[in-house]
């Protein structure tokens, strides 16, 4: 497979270097005042926070996508990346640019995800942020949970049907789970970013042999090892690494440390050292057939996908019934478009396990994804086959005959989901969306609450539900909703954009004018919010403010083909101006 050309300036090589070490999360790149992203991270960057996708001129090489904002504006545009599913790694200026000696040197000084997001912006503000882990044993559940913004922390140990009630009491935002663990229904299982990628599972090392039993004679290496245990069964993941390092100190031949302190620095995202003491292991125990898979795993995220193929053939060679390695051959392939030999690779793994609902899950998202929509609603039906309880199979086949629109298939697979899963908050509204379409406006608002109660941040249903009171001639509702949660997002200029244009449609103008402006203080390049001013201050008489507001408009998107419209309209405001004497 061959690499893109890595960009020939002196920034960009470090730019390349940086994201090369954090494939799969986008990169803010302090530049002076500003955190800028480049290539697909930039065309990313500009769809979700609404900012100009502009290019930086790099020589030889072709003009690379560019977009950024200032660094003081950090709080406002990290959590709408986060709240979007994406990972992000905040890269700062490391030393004084006027005392450096050439290129200013730059490190990721933090990798942020839902569990970790402690901003003030967050939608997790002013609420507990928990992220938890889970271990399925043969009996039992193990889970902990921890509360980043207070210190809280749980752990416990629970039947296998007691987990979701479990872990509903805390609504963890981000779930850290081990292979063995087949689903979780709630809304939270988007967000998990440790099992998935590109819309497909890929597995990580298994914590029951990652963690592993003592392989060494050394007393002092044995004791480090088993302290190491110790901390990392309670997530204390650098304490854990403190030890087998320890361990490894004690004893250099001891290959269950350093396989353990290898994961150990992969879950700390530190993956140049994960690689070094998975390679140790293997040298030590070449027929690990575990300790390849994992270094494969490991060069999937770093973006090189050949050598994770290599190291995934090897531990196939060594075990050739090792299910695990078949799904993560799959997802690299799927990685690089090679779609046929992704579905081989999990057709592979589901002879050798017929009910590997990981397996299935990434054949049912990978058919969809090329058309072969019957096949994948097969594969969902056959994962319902295995576990009737699976919630998120009924959603997947709700989104399926939702797009075939077939309302009423889509309507039961949606009614299924919540009967499974009662705060399924994206099941509940898209079941309320196809109600207001058939006309049934009580189901509809119904299940519309249902989804805000499930997740008292979930933007998208008071949107709808405000959509279906206006649809529904009651307008106050409307605005009342989106009110309630302007008090929940205080930093969303979108939601203040919405809640003028209503008021503004039901004449309500100095209101109006009031929540454009408080939308264009929280982000002062929102072109919509400067149009939907301008038009409110037309309406109002006050011409001069409103010619000023449409040119800040056209600034800011100099390619909108409402430009043109835009310019005549500015030009009658300048005679109506003139004639009136008004301002």
């Amino acid at each position: 497979m061959k690499k893109n050309q890595t960009p020939d300036t002196p920034v960009m090589k470090q730019f390349m270097k940086i994201k090369l070490e954090h494939k799969n999360a986008i990169v803010l790149f302090r530049m002076g005042d500003f955190y800028e992203t480049f290539l697909e991270d930039a065309i990313i960057a500009s769809e979700v926070l609404g900012i100009v996708l502009t290019k930086r001129s790099n020589g030889k090489a072709a003009d690379v996508p560019l977009s950024g904002f200032p660094y003081h504006t950090l709080d406002n545009y990290l959590p709408k990346l986060v709240n979007a599913g994406y990972r992000v790694a905040i890269c700062e200026q490391t030393e004084d640019p006027a005392k450096a000696k050439g290129i200013v040197k730059r490190e990721v000084v933090e990798v942020v995800t839902p569990g970790t997001l402690l901003s003030e912006n967050s939608s997790h503000h002013k609420s507990n942020n928990f992220i938890s882990s889970i271990h399925i044993a043969k009996e039992n559940t193990g889970f902990s949970v921890l509360d980043t913004s207070t210190g809280e922390f749980y752990l416990g140990e629970c039947n296998h049907d007691q987990l979701k009630e479990r872990l509903l009491k805390y609504s963890p935002n981000e779930i850290v789970i081990s292979n063995n663990l087949i689903y979780s229904d709630k809304d939270w299982y988007l967000s998990i970013r440790i099992l998935v990628l590109v819309g497909f599972i890929y597995i990580i090392p298994d914590s029951q042999t990652l963690f592993a039993a003592s392989g060494s004679e050394n007393s002092k290496a044995i004791k480090s090892f088993q302290n190491g245990q110790y901390y990392m069964k309670r997530g204390r993941v650098a304490m854990a690494l403190r030890e087998w390092t320890n361990a490894l100190k004690a004893d250099p031949q001891y290959g269950d440390a350093a396989y353990d302190l290898g994961g150990a620095c992969f879950l700390m995202g530190k993956l140049e050292l994960a690689e070094k003491y998975w390679l140790m292991a293997a040298r030590l125990d070449e027929k690990n057939h575990k300790v390849w898979d994992s270094l494969g795993f490991l060069h999937t995220q770093k973006g090189d996908f050949d050598k994770a193929l290599e190291y995934v053939a090897k531990s196939i060679k060594i075990s050739p019934k090792y299910v695990n390695a078949y799904i993560n051959r799959g997802f690299i392939y799927a990685s690089v478009r090679q779609v046929d030999l992704a579905i081989e690779a999990w057709n592979e793994a589901l002879k050798l396990d017929p009910k590997n609902i990981k397996a299935r899950e990434n054949l049912a998202r990978i058919y969809l994804t090329i058309g072969k929509e019957d096949d994948s609603i097969k594969e969902w039906n056959n994962i319902i086959g295995i576990d009737s309880k699976y919630a998120f199979a009924h959603y997947n086949l709700g989104l399926i005959e939702g797009g075939r629109r077939n309302v009423d298939k889509a309507i039961g697979h949606y009614i299924e989901s919540v009967k499974l899963e009662p705060k399924f908050a994206a099941a509940h509204n898209n079941l309320a969306f196809l109600y207001s379409i058939k006309k049934d406006f009580k189901k509809a608002e119904k299940h519309y609450l249902l989804a805000i109660e499930g997740n008292k941040k979930y933007s998208k249903a008071y949107t709808n539900l405000a959509a279906l009171y206006d649809q529904m001639k009651k307008p106050e509702k409307s605005i009342d909703h989106l009110k309630k949660l302007a008090l929940e997002t205080p930093k969303d200029p979108v939601v203040r954009n919405n809640i003028g244009f209503l008021l503004s449609q039901n004449g309500k103008l100095d209101e109006a004018i009031k929540w454009y402006k408080e939308s264009i203080k929280l982000w002062d390049k929102y072109p919509n919010a400067y149009y939907n001013l301008a038009e409110a201050l037309e309406k109002k008489g006050k011409y001069s403010e409103a010619i000023v507001n449409f040119e800040k408009c056209i600034k800011l998107v100099p390619q909108s083909p409402r430009n043109a419209k835009t310019l005549e309209r500015i030009k009658k405001l300048s005679e109506l101006k003139g004639k009136s004497g008004r301002g």
